[in-house]
């Protein structure tokens, strides 16, 4: 998730160190800054957190060197008469969405006014790849009707379709509408999302309100649109709190139902094969082609290609199963990573026979395991955290399917993870941020020869080979998105198709998943044909 601080509301607060103040928002989880670039003789605020057209670049590029983007920027002035100095400083900084003001009286005559000229600036704009986006400014835009719409509404119409919405949440209540219902009506024209609480007729920080800032954020999150702190007035305690607050939502996954898919790779065609009120993960294609196994709610489920009903597999004790499942090569038994929530982060590796016939048995005793590849001549491979001179890394490891020793693999460079075994046997394939983002490297067997395998600036993960050995298809994270060792759930991700020597890459699908989309190989027997799942709201 990108979460901004827009820097309206820094006009109150002491910069004496601006970079300083800068790394520690850093620090909190921000990593988008919204600046307010004024065009005119004299600036409003003599603050930081406004920026003039002369000094914009270089105070971008300072936070840009701490990490920040600065993908948007707020317009104070007359933006036709800017233009020139617009497309410089996007060219410049990355500005992708520049955001301007309705007009100050707020009548039919002068919303249709303003809109004319932001038609004119949006296509000027758009042909440089840049958006124009209306803000609501304050209560007036929703408080005011105009046509029976709120001012805010009437004017976004009368722009069209070139123009987008940059709604304030606290703004909308104050101007007396209600939240929820606004972003409904407006979902398909808001483009970016500022926070701003309300109680008691007053503005709070964000978090301590009573505005549904999680409907919000859920909407805004499937969208895939920034999401901005925006408090007029505030701390750094303040800025602190609203971080941990919407951050918090990130992994909160109740709002979202469930989609099982598969995929025809050659065509691209999707067919979509069941609903499912809640949360399934990670499909295995059985190897006789009839079923698809995926975990939900700590256990394992089958479903049936020929008719789709759902049945329970018996995993006996093994009923905390996460999302990191491989079934053997005869489709008799499935090995599983269970959870044993007592003993706080841990996963443990058991086999468990399908036919119920034999109590699970634990393979990996050590733990966190999580399991990923089991080959035909009977080891199975895993990614695993375990301690090193006081520090945790993640690590390949292989073990005997009968038990035994674990033998490590990689070098503890950087977060390794999902590894599974070629047809041949002769090498496995893993995921891992050795060389900074998430990308795909196969090595050989004991660990030699590695080689990475994707080249991308974006974050790879679960690289899956197909039955017959020829093609590998991923999992893609944008950039920024994440930190390189997450994969988290409910972001907008694609699926991507490569030649197992690396050429021939071609992306599939785009759709919004992540966690639990394709975790583990789920290709079908037949080379053709893989199994994911994406995720929707509900409602």
């Amino acid at each position: 998730m990108k979460l901004g601080i827009q820097c309206f509301g820094l006009k109150n607060m002491p910069l004496p160190d601006p970079k300083a103040f800068f790394k520690r928002l850093y620090g909190m989880g921000y990593r988008l800054v919204e600046p307010c670039v004024f065009f005119g003789d004299k600036l409003p605020f003599d603050v930081w957190g406004i920026w003039t057209a002369e000094n914009a670049v270089d105070r971008a590029l300072e936070l840009h060197g701490i990490g920040f983007e600065t993908p948007s920027a707020h317009v104070f002035g007359d933006p036709e008469a800017a233009m020139d100095e617009l497309l410089r400083i996007a060219e410049r900084i990355g500005v992708r969405q520049y955001v301007v003001a309705p007009p100050l009286e707020l009548t039919e005559d002068s919303c249709r006014a303003a809109a004319e000229k932001y038609r004119r600036c949006a296509e000027k704009l758009s042909a440089h790849g840049i958006s124009l986006l209306i803000h609501n400014g304050n209560e007036q835009a929703t408080a005011v009707k105009l046509g029976g719409r709120t001012a805010y509404e009437f004017l976004l119409d009368e722009c069209g379709d070139s123009v987008g919405a940059q709604p304030d949440i606290g703004w909308v209540a104050a101007g007396g509408v209600d939240v929820a219902d606004w972003m409904k009506r407006n979902e398909h024209r808001v483009r970016s999302l500022h926070y701003k609480d309300r109680a008691d007729g007053g503005e709070k920080p964000v978090g301590k309100g009573e505005l549904d800032s999680y409907f919000c954020f859920k909407m805004a999150r499937y969208a895939g649109i920034p999401q901005i702190i925006d408090m007029d007035s505030c701390t750094e305690q303040d800025i602190s709190d609203a971080a941990k607050f919407i951050q918090g939502f990130v992994n909160r996954r109740e709002w979202t139902e469930s989609v099982l898919c598969t995929m025809d790779t050659d065509s691209g065609e999707v067919t979509e094969l069941k609903r499912f009120d809640g949360i399934i993960e990670a499909p295995n294609w059985s190897p006789d082609g009839k079923y698809l196994y995926y975990n939900a709610d700590g256990l394992i489920r089958r479903y049936s290609l020929a008719d789709g009903s759902v049945s329970k597999v018996d995993t006996g004790e093994c009923d905390r199963c996460n999302n990191d499942h491989v079934l053997s090569a005869d489709g008799r038994r499935i090995a599983v990573s269970h959870m044993d929530f007592a003993k706080g982060f841990s996963s443990y590796v058991y086999i468990v026979d399908m036919e119920g016939s034999e109590p699970p048995r634990l393979v990996a005793p050590n733990s966190p395991s999580f399991l990923h590849g089991w080959s035909t001549d009977g080891e199975l491979a895993y990614c695993a955290f375990r301690e090193e001179d006081g520090e945790r890394v993640v690590d390949i490891y292989t073990i005997p399917e009968g038990g035994g020793e674990e033998r490590r693999l990689t070098d503890g460079v950087g977060y390794s993870d999902g590894p599974e075994y070629s047809p041949d046997g002769k090498h496995i394939w893993f995921c891992g941020t050795r060389d900074g983002l998430m990308q795909a490297y196969r090595m050989d067997r004991d660990g030699g020869n590695l080689t990475r395998m994707t080249h991308t600036e974006n974050n790879e993960w679960f690289p899956h080979i197909s039955p017959d050995g020829k093609r590998v298809v991923y999992l893609t994270f944008k950039k920024g998105d994440l930190d390189p060792n997450q994969h988290l759930a409910n972001l907008w991700v694609s699926l991507s198709v490569m030649s197992s020597d690396g050429s021939n890459v071609r992306k599939l699908v785009d759709f919004f998943g992540g966690q639990g989309t394709i975790n583990v190989n789920s290709w079908a027997p037949d080379s053709k044909r893989i199994a994911f799942v994406k995720y929707e709201p509900k409602g």
